[in-house]
């Protein structure tokens, strides 16, 4: 690999951020591996938002996901599609085994490389330099260059390279570059933001990146019935992945559809995918359907604690005007 250690060397900003929703240590020998190649493995965050901070910062261009139950690596590569500099960074997700069901489905999030637990360094090793390799090439490098051009403040420069990669045949690029046009289009001008993302969706039918950045769009301008339909179609296609949960349950609140989100909820919290928000988030949901008996059973059946829960979440009775 002579070829790719001379791109890791030339490596414009060599400094990888890792999120992982727990604070368990990077390994250090990935860490050795990589500072003898000329490489920092820099902080660790436990929320997105924080790690993608760096990359917006100048402070790393690398990312790494690592799985965790508080975060699991499918969430994390969901909230990316929010971010045009996440999408426009170089990406390894670490998914645990019990994942790997779903990776088909949230790998092709961002073209991420997606490895599994427990890491084998010299595997690590291997895949991240074939991702700086990938991404010093072609199509890709034009992709890390506009999201250069967005750090600086040149943002129609960073939107020429994307519009330009849009004329490509590379699928890998285009369900990159695509997403980040719509983003920056959403707030202007909203059909050609839809639009973007249709015309790729046809290239791209299965891509989780391209019909959750829609799912998103029309979440975001109270479509929910659209969102529901791509929704529909990816639960079959990826046979009920969990990496579309939240998407669900947000849509299924937005349809008044409340008592459609309570088995998917149940779901996570039997399969440990965000347990403490599902178990915080289903209470009220139980409750508002009249589901009393599974509400008692979700707070452990402590008298006071349901009485509490039901006082704090029931309305206030308007006072009676008393005629003078």
């Amino acid at each position: 690999m002579q070829f790719t250690l001379k791109q890791m060397e030339k490596w414009p900003l060599k400094t990888a951020v890792t999120v992982c929703g727990s604070t368990a240590p990077t390994n250090p020998e990935i860490r050795s591996r990589l500072k003898r190649r000329g490489w920092e493995m820099g902080s660790r965050f436990t929320t997105v938002e924080k790690a993608l901070h760096q990359i917006e910062s100048g402070r790393a261009s690398v990312l790494i996901i690592e799985d965790s139950t508080k975060l699991p690596v499918a969430v994390a590569l969901r909230q990316i599609l929010s971010s045009i500099n996440g999408l426009l960074t170089p990406t390894i997700a670490v998914a645990d085994p019990k994942s790997a069901e779903e990776k088909a489905c949230f790998s092709s999030i961002g073209h991420s490389i997606t490895l599994e637990t427990p890491l084998n360094p010299s595997k690590f090793i291997e895949n991240f330099e074939y991702l700086i390799h990938r991404w010093s090439q072609s199509y890709y490098a034009d992709l890390y260059y506009a999201g250069q051009d967005l750090r600086e403040g040149n943002v129609q420069n960073c939107i020429k390279k994307l519009s330009a990669i849009m004329t490509s045949n590379e699928i890998g690029a285009l369900t990159i570059a695509g997403p980040c046009l719509s983003l920056f289009f959403r707030n202007t001008n909203l059909k050609t933001s839809e639009k973007i993302l249709l015309s790729l969706l046809g290239k791209a039918k299965k891509n989780m990146g391209v019909i959750l950045s829609l799912v998103d769009l029309y979440l975001n301008y109270g479509m929910p019935n659209l969102a529901l339909r791509l929704l529909k179609s990816a639960e079959a296609t990826y046979n009920r992945p969990k990496t579309i949960a939240l998407d669900q349950i947000q849509t299924f609140l937005l349809l008044n559809m409340d008592h459609k989100a309570i088995p998917i909820l149940e779901r996570m919290i039997k399969e440990s995918f965000m347990p403490e928000w599902s178990q915080k988030a289903i209470k009220p949901i139980l409750y508002t359907c009249g589901k009393h008996r599974q509400l008692k059973s979700a707070l452990g059946g402590n008298a006071r604690d349901i009485e509490a829960f039901i006082k704090a979440w029931t309305p206030p009775k308007k006072a009676t005007k008393v005629a003078v």
